[in-house]
């Protein structure tokens, strides 16, 4: 009898064991999950028509940095979408289809991608957001050419570059808190590199 009532106390902490390591795994993987979920949230779109160097992208991520908001989220990152030959059809569809999703709502992109991905993405009227701003361009489009964000060494050779927003009242932003929260960021991102006003030095 003892020893049918230690079995039965080894197999409930066996059981036990078994439910909390399966409870730690689900944790960690549902924190990994919010983690790229959030990560990918706070990506900005890099749309070019040749492909950026090495130099190039990490003087745009730097500059990223130094417009962002300061307030702990999660850093941004670049998603970068070369729209060049061959297959560029396929590759202008790709990235519109990526930046119709909602994430990233905020896109860098150069003279030819901007005219390829024209009309395929729904764009915040930036007209309203910057009125009288002479960067503005075509109403949605913000023209960075003469803006203190080109300065930067490892960009100071890019030309005709870009900003675009994605439009506010999409269901791709307006879907839930997060997606708002992220949105939020990213148009203020935006907000301090119009304005030439770097959060850090």
């Amino acid at each position: 009898m003892n020893a049918k009532r230690r079995l039965r106390g080894k197999q409930k902490l066996a059981l036990l064991v078994v439910g909390l390591i399966i409870i730690g795994i689900l944790t960690l993987a549902y924190y990994d999950s919010e983690g790229r979920k959030a990560q990918a949230m706070n990506s900005v779109a890099v749309a070019v028509s040749t492909p950026l160097t090495e130099s190039q992208l990490q003087a745009l991520q730097e500059q990223l940095n130094r417009y962002d908001p300061d307030d702990g989220r999660v850093p941004v990152t670049l998603t970068v979408y070369v729209l060049e030959e061959p297959g560029l059809s396929e590759k202008i569809q790709a990235a519109a289809d990526a930046m119709n999703a909602g994430f990233p709502n905020l896109y860098f992109m150069d003279e030819a991608a901007r005219n390829a991905l024209d009309g395929l993405v729904p764009l915040e009227p930036l007209d309203q957001r910057y009125p009288g701003d002479p960067a503005v361009t075509n109403g949605v489009y913000y023209r960075l050419d003469e803006k203190l964000f080109m300065e930067a060494s490892g960009l100071k050779d890019l030309s005709s570059c870009y900003l675009a927003l994605q439009r506010s009242d999409t269901y791709a932003v307006t879907k839930d808190a997060q997606t708002q929260y992220y949105y939020a960021y990213q148009s203020e991102l935006l907000d301090h590199i119009a304005a030439n006003q770097p959060v850090l030095s």
